[in-house]
């Protein structure tokens, strides 16, 4: 593992949230992390507040890090850490940059946020003792340009709707992607951009932090690595991925089942894979690091995700929240299918009673949708090359509630 690379490296990171892993042991981290490298993640971008345990667990990812051969920089959460704490953030920083997993640019540390506009990056680089590479994300304004102590900026805008955090029934586009562009790219500072599968979170009254809406995303993935493809073309070296482990919104592509603490996630996330989407960004990641404008398609698989229960269930008099998530009506009742083959194939998709349904793809990764009915998910994939492949989802889809709550989260699946 190089201790330093270029900007002109195109590298994939994972967002990882520290905040929920204080019972992580070191080869907690070093699963997770060999997980990811497997996939071609290249590192975590480690999301931190102010928790007691936060500095113990960033010694224990940054152990794991040098021990996998993978990459750490911190993402300070600015819902926590406060905007004039330069020293703060200056001091946590000089604990970890001299580590070997430390990922650097031209030699100088990387370091990243959610929100903090406003944060003096050059004051902080000046307490550090050392120039920063930092790309927090901040709004897209003029001032990236001119601000010295900003190497880029990275967008959390990684859903349709994100913007207001109010759900909207269409697609992702890159228009927030060359808002930032615009501003970065005459300037020669760098843009991180994100990449999400799904938005859905569904907090009551039991916590807080009440919160209960989704975003549209069902084919979300695909399009936007599509998207990033062709953010590559046009300068995009850096991508980071809106999850690894945030159970609480849905967008984890890590596996649940870890040590973690449950922040009262696990009522719609326990009990769901989202590992599946990891397979389905391979080709993705390798064309994006080769340059090259579609996926590279080197083994033929097929992914397929669907929801735990149908929409139309009634759970009101239950459900944590009292009523359905903002935006469930943009959802289909659909079960959705990736193919990844070289020449195409002929998939069949029988979901619950409904008659088996036999879709003819082509080649390169391509998706479609059945319709979803309540009982087992069925599928099967014969590609022109003579690979056979059959199986079943391990959830069964409900008419009925998931544990008394409405579930708009998803669960996934792949069949090589």
């Amino acid at each position: 593992m190089p201790s330093s690379g270029s900007s002109a490296d195109k590298m994939v990171f994972a967002h990882f949230m520290i905040g929920i892993v204080s019972t992580y042991t070191q080869q907690d981290h070093e699963n997770d992390q060999s997980l990811a490298k497997s996939k071609g993640i290249d590192g975590f971008a480690l999301n931190i507040g102010v928790d007691p345990y936060t500095q113990q667990q960033l010694t224990l990812a940054y152990a794991a890090a040098e021990a996998v051969g993978f990459y750490c920089f911190i993402s300070f959460d600015f819902n926590w850490w406060s905007t004039g704490d330069t020293a703060g953030v200056a001091n946590m920083l000089k604990q970890f940059i001299s580590s070997p997993a430390a990922y650097k640019v031209d030699g100088k540390p990387f370091v990243s946020s959610f929100i903090g506009d406003g944060f003096n990056w050059g004051a902080c680089a000046a307490a550090v003792g050392e120039p920063l590479y930092a790309v927090p994300f901040f709004q897209p304004t003029p001032s990236l340009a001119t601000d010295d102590g900003l190497a880029g900026s990275f967008s959390w805008a990684a859903w349709p709707g994100q913007l207001d955090n109010v759900p909207v029934d269409q697609n992702m586009t890159i228009s927030r992607d060359e808002d930032y562009m615009d501003i970065l790219t005459p300037a020669g500072k760098t843009y991180m951009a994100p990449v999400s599968p799904w938005f859905f979170t569904h907090y009551g009254k039991e916590v807080s932090y009440s919160k209960n809406w989704l975003f549209y995303s069902e084919e979300l993935w695909k399009y936007r690595w599509d998207q990033i493809l062709q953010l590559g073309q046009k300068g995009v070296n850096l991508v980071e991925i809106v999850t690894w482990n945030d159970y609480g919104e849905s967008h984890n592509v890590g596996p649940f089942n870890t040590p973690h603490t449950n922040d009262g996630a696990a009522l719609w996330a326990s009990g769901l894979s989202h590992t599946s989407m990891l397979d389905l960004s391979v080709p993705y990641i390798e064309a994006f690091k080769a340059g090259l404008p579609v996926p590279v398609v080197t083994q033929e698989f097929m992914v397929y995700w669907h929801r735990p229960t149908l929409k139309d269930v009634e759970c009101d008099s239950t459900d944590n929240c009292g009523s359905k998530p903002t935006g469930w009506e943009y959802v289909a009742d659909s079960v959705f299918v990736a193919t990844v083959t070289k020449n195409g194939a002929m998939v069949t998709v029988t979901s619950g009673d409904n008659a088996p349904v036999t879709q003819k793809v082509s080649g390169g990764i391509q998706i479609f949708q059945v319709p979803m009915s309540a009982g087992d998910q069925q599928f099967s994939m014969k590609t022109s090359w003579g690979m056979s492949t059959s199986g079943s989802s391990n959830v069964t889809v409900l008419d009925t509630c998931w544990n008394g709550i409405y579930n708009f989260d998803f669960h996934s699946g792949t069949l090589s």
